[in-house]
C-alpha cells in the first residue's frame, strides 16, 4: 500500500482527475440507464401481469379518429358479464391532487377513484385492513403505507377520518403498500365510486360520461386474438353501430396488454427512453475512453520502474499485479466518490421522475446496473491500458503509429460536441417555451375550486365579495382552466352531423375573458343575459369548420342542438405546447357544479397580500369549508416540470463531458510529451522555437479532432432533432448552432493542449535530450 501511495503522489494531478471524474462519471451513467429503465419495465412487477389489458377507445369520425385510454362508457364492467374469459373488469378515475385536511394539516394528495374490484386485477400487499372491501362504502378509503405514516405517524390508521374538500369526512378503511416508481397506476387516495356517486359526479353510460380508463384480467390461457374478434359485436349490443356507421361515425374498442399500454400513442415517452440510454451511453463511452487515456498515461510513467523490476526477476504476473493494484486502488476510491455522487444527484432526480433514493440502491435493477457499469469502466482502465504496457515492455525498436492510437481521444471530443449541442437546444427550447405567446395572460392570477355544493351552489355570491377586495382586479367563473387538457365536444356545421369535430370545450362567463386578458372579436357574452346558446370560438375552430367570417353564424352539437357565434377569440394554449392547439367552443357558464372554479386576477405587486385577504374572505363566507388559492404560474412550471428537469441535467452532463474531455486531453498531451521528450530536445538545438514545437504538437490533433466533429454533426443532429419532436412548436435547428459548437470544442481543444504541452516545449533542451 505504501508503494502505491509514493507511485500515486508522483502523479498526483493525473490521478485525482482520473478518480474524480471516473466517480461523477459511474454515478450519472448509473442513473441515466436506471431511469430508462424504470420508464421501460412500467407495470412489470405485478405477478400477474400478462393477464391484465387495459381498454382503449377508438372514436372514428368523417374528418378524424383518435385512440384514447380514455374510455366515456361502463365497458370494463360489461367484457366481464358479456366474456366468460375476462375474469374480472375494474373502472378508475383520477382525480388529480385532492386536498385532504387532518388535525388543521392539509395536504395535497394524488387521488383516485375506484370500484370494489380493483385489487382483484391489481394485487397489492394489504397491511392493515380489508383494500376489497374497503371501495364498497359511501366516504371509505384505501391509503398507500407512506400517507398513512404521514398523516398518523404510530397511529393505527384504520377507522381514522378525512376532510375531503373541507366539508367531506372520508374514513380510512385500509392501508397497502406504496406502488413502485415504475408504477402507471400511482395513487396516494383511493375512494369508492360510492363517494364519486354521492358527489354527483359519477357520470358513465353507453350515452357517454365523463373520463375514466378501465382494466380488465383474463383467464389464464385465453386465446386473446378470439377474444378482440368478438368486440365489434361486442359494442354493437350496447351502441347503435349501424347508425354511427350512417353518418360516418364509429366506435370500437379494444385491449392492450398492461405492460405495453403505457407506450401505445406515445411516442414521446419511446424516445425519451432512447435519449436516456444514448446520453447514458455516451457518458460511459467518455469516461472509459477518458479513463483509458489517462490509465496508459500513468503507466507510461510507470514503464522504466515495470521495466527494472522485469530486468531484477518478477515475471509478468507479478508485473500485472502491480498495475492491477494500482487500478484496484484507484477504482475503489472512484467507486467511493460515484455513491457519495449518487447519494447527492438521485434525490433531485427522483423528484422529476418519481423515485426513492434508499428503493433504487437497495432494488436489484439498480445493482445490477451499477455492476455492469463498473465492470465495463474497470476493464477501460486496467485490463485494456495492461495490455498495452505488457506489449510495449518487449518491443526491441519503435512500431509505427497504429492507425487507431488516437481513436479514443476523437470519440471523446465528438461525444463532447454532441453533448454540447444537445444542451444549447434544450436551453434553447426552454426559454422559447417561456416566451411562447400562450393567447392568454397567466401573471397575477389564482384560482380556487368550489369543488362541494356549498361552495358552488354560492358562486355568484362569491364571485360578487371576492370582488371587492382590494387588490382584485376581475373574477372570473369557469367549469375548468387553460392549464392542463380541456375535455372534448363535438361540433359541426351541419345539423345532419356532416362537417363535424371533436373540440375542446369548456363553460365560462364574460369575465372569465377579461380575467385572462383574451382577446375577443364580436360582443362574446352578456353578463345580463342567460342565453344558453351562444358560444364564443377560438380562430383554430373556425379555420377547421371553414368559415372566413365566423361571426354570428351557427354551429351544431350531437343530438342537433344549435348555438350563435358571438365572437372570437385567439387562439391560446389549453396544456402546453407539446401538443398542437386545439380549436376551443366556450359556452355561456349556466349550470355551477362540482367543477365550478373561480379565476381571480390580483394586482401583482401586492399579491402575497392579496391573497391572505382572499383566502380570509372565503373562511368568513363559508366557515365550513376549505379552500386552496392555486397560481396558474406554478400550474404551468408544474406542467413542464419534466423539461425543465431535463435542462437542468443536461447541464449537469455538459459541464460533465467538457472536465471528462480536458481530462482525456491533458492524459494525452502527458502521454505524448512523453514519448517525444527526446525528439523536442533535438528540435530545440537545432534551433525550432517554443512557437514551433507548439504547433507541432498541436497541429495534428486539431486536425483530426475537426474531422472527428464534422463526423459527429449527423449524430448530434440526429439526436436533437429526435427530442425536439416532443413539442409541437420549437426552435428551428439550425446550422449556425452545430458550426459555433464545432469551433468552441476545437478552441478548448487548442488551448488545453497549449496549456499542458507549455512547459515542457520551454524545458531546457539538455533535460530533454536526458530523459529516460
Amino acid at each position: 500500500m505504501r508503494t502505491i501511495l509514493r507511485r500515486l503522489q508522483k502523479q498526483k494531478f493525473v490521478t485525482s482527475f482520473k478518480i474524480i471524474s471516473l466517480g461523477i462519471g459511474i454515478s450519472c451513467a448509473v442513473i441515466l440507464f436506471y431511469i430508462a429503465f424504470n420508464l421501460y419495465s412500467t407495470d412489470r412487477f405485478y405477478p400477474d401481469k400478462e393477464l391484465v389489458y387495459q381498454v382503449f377507445e377508438k372514436y372514428t369520425t368523417p374528418n378524424d379518429n383518435s385512440t384514447s385510454r380514455i374510455i366515456r362508457h361502463p365497458v370494463a364492467g360489461a367484457m366481464m358479464t358479456d366474456f366468460s374469459q375476462v375474469e374480472y373488469g375494474t373502472t378508475v378515475r383520477k382525480d388529480w391532487d385532492s386536498p385532504y385536511e387532518y388535525k388543521q394539516e392539509i395536504l395535497n394528495l394524488e387521488t383516485y377513484y375506484a370500484d370494489s374490484l380493483l385489487f382483484k386485477v391489481f394485487q397489492r400487499k394489504c397491511i392493515l385492513g380489508d383494500a376489497e372491501h374497503a371501495l364498497k362504502s359511501l366516504n371509505t378509503a384505501v391509503i398507500t403505507k407512506s400517507v398513512a405514516h404521514k398523516l398518523f405517524g404510530k397511529e393505527n390508521p384504520i377507522n381514522q377520518t378525512l376532510t375531503l374538500r373541507g366539508s367531506r369526512l372520508i374514513e380510512v378503511k385500509a392501508v397497502i403498500e406504496d406502488w413502485p416508481s415504475n408504477a402507471s397506476f400511482d395513487a396516494e387516495v383511493i375512494l369508492s365510486f360510492e363517494t364519486l356517486k354521492n358527489e354527483d359526479r359519477l357520470t358513465m353510460s353507453w350515452h357517454g360520461g365523463d373520463s375514466f380508463t378501465g382494466y380488465v384480467k383474463l383467464l389464464p390461457e385465453t386465446d386473446v386474438s378470439m377474444l378482440r374478434s368478438k368486440f365489434n359485436a361486442f359494442v354493437g349490443k350496447y351502441t347503435d353501430l349501424k347508425k354511427l356507421n350512417a353518418s360516418g361515425y364509429n366506435l370500437e374498442y379494444f385491449i392492450v396488454p398492461l405492460i405495453k399500454a403505457r407506450f401505445l400513442n406515445n411516442n414521446n415517452l419511446i424516445t425519451q427512453i432512447l435519449i436516456l440510454v444514448l446520453l447514458g451511453t455516451l457518458l460511459l463511452a467518455l469516461v472509459c475512453f477518458n479513463a483509458y487515456l489517462l490509465s496508459v498515461s500513468q503507466q507510461n510513467r510507470m514503464k522504466k520502474e515495470l521495466v527494472v523490476r522485469r530486468i531484477n526477476g518478477s515475471s509478468y504476473s507479478q508485473v500485472l499485479m502491480l498495475i492491477f493494484k494500482d487500478a484496484l486502488f484507484q477504482f475503489s476510491l472512484a467507486l467511493g466518490i460515484a455513491i457519495l455522487v449518487t447519494w447527492n444527484i438521485a434525490p433531485i432526480a427522483s423528484t422529476f421522475f418519481n423515485f426513492s433514493i434508499l428503493k433504487i440502491i437497495t432494488s436489484v435493477s439498480f445493482v445490477s446496473i451499477f455492476l455492469s457499469v463498473t465492470a465495463i469502466i474497470f476493464l477501460a482502465i486496467f485490463i485494456l491500458p495492461s495490455i498495452r504496457t505488457m506489449r510495449g515492455m518487449h518491443k526491441t525498436k519503435t512500431a509505427n503509429k497504429p492507425i487507431f492510437a488516437d481513436f479514443p481521444l476523437a470519440l471523446q471530443i465528438g461525444i463532447s460536441f454532441t453533448l454540447l449541442t444537445f444542451f444549447w437546444f434544450v436551453f434553447q427550447q426552454l426559454n422559447y417555451i417561456q416566451s411562447f405567446d400562450k393567447g392568454y395572460s397567466s401573471e397575477g392570477i389564482t384560482y380556487v375550486e368550489l369543488h362541494n355544493k356549498q361552495l358552488y351552489d354560492n358562486h355568484a355570491f362569491l364571485k360578487r365579495e371576492i370582488s371587492k377586495i382590494p387588490g382584485v382586479i376581475s373574477v372570473g367563473t369557469s367549469d375548468d382552466v387553460p392549464l392542463y387538457g380541456l375535455s372534448g365536444n363535438i361540433f359541426g356545421t351541419e345539423p345532419s352531423g356532416d362537417n363535424y369535430r371533436i373540440f375542446r370545450h369548456l363553460q365560462a362567463d364574460n369575465d372569465f375573458f377579461e380575467t385572462l386578458n383574451m382577446t375577443v372579436e364580436g360582443k362574446g357574452f352578456s353578463n345580463t343575459s342567460n342565453n344558453k346558446n351562444e358560444v364564443i370560438i377560438t380562430e383554430a375552430v373556425a379555420d377547421e369548420l371553414g368559415f372566413e367570417n365566423p361571426l354570428y353564424k351557427t354551429i351544431y352539437q350531437t343530438r342537433g342542438r344549435q348555438f350563435t357565434i358571438v365572437g372570437v377569440a385567439k387562439d391560446i394554449v389549453s396544456g402546453t405546447i407539446h401538443s398542437k392547439i386545439d380549436g376551443i367552443v366556450f359556452q355561456k357558464f349556466y349550470a355551477p357544479d362540482t367543477y365550478t372554479l373561480l379565476s381571480i386576477k390580483m394586482d401583482e405587486k401586492n399579491m402575497l397580500a392579496t391573497s391572505e385577504y382572499v383566502t380570509r374572505t372565503f373562511e368568513k363566507l363559508m366557515p365550513n369549508t376549505n379552500i386552496q388559492l392555486k397560481y396558474y404560474n406554478q400550474d404551468i412550471e408544474a406542467a413542464y416540470k419534466t423539461d425543465f428537469a431535463l435542462k437542468k441535467a443536461v447541464t449537469f452532463f455538459a459541464i460533465i463531458a467538457t472536465l471528462l474531455t480536458i481530462a482525456g486531453l491533458v492524459g494525452f498531451a502527458i502521454s505524448s510529451i512523453q514519448k517525444r521528450m527526446k525528439e523536442l530536445g533535438v528540435r530545440k538545438v537545432n534551433g525550432a522555437t517554443e512557437w514551433n514545437l507548439l504547433t507541432l504538437l498541436n497541429k495534428n490533433l486539431v486536425l483530426k479532432a475537426g474531422i472527428t466533429l464534422v463526423l459527429f454533426i449527423p449524430i448530434s443532429w440526429y439526436l436533437v432533432n429526435s427530442w425536439i419532436q416532443f413539442y409541437a412548436y420549437h426552435v428551428p435547428i439550425t446550422p449556425i448552432v452545430f458550426t459555433v459548437a464545432l469551433m468552441l470544442v476545437l478552441f478548448v481543444v487548442f488551448v488545453t493542449v497549449s496549456i499542458t504541452v507549455w512547459n515542457a516545449v520551454r524545458k531546457n533542451p539538455i533535460e530533454s535530450l536526458r530523459y529516460e
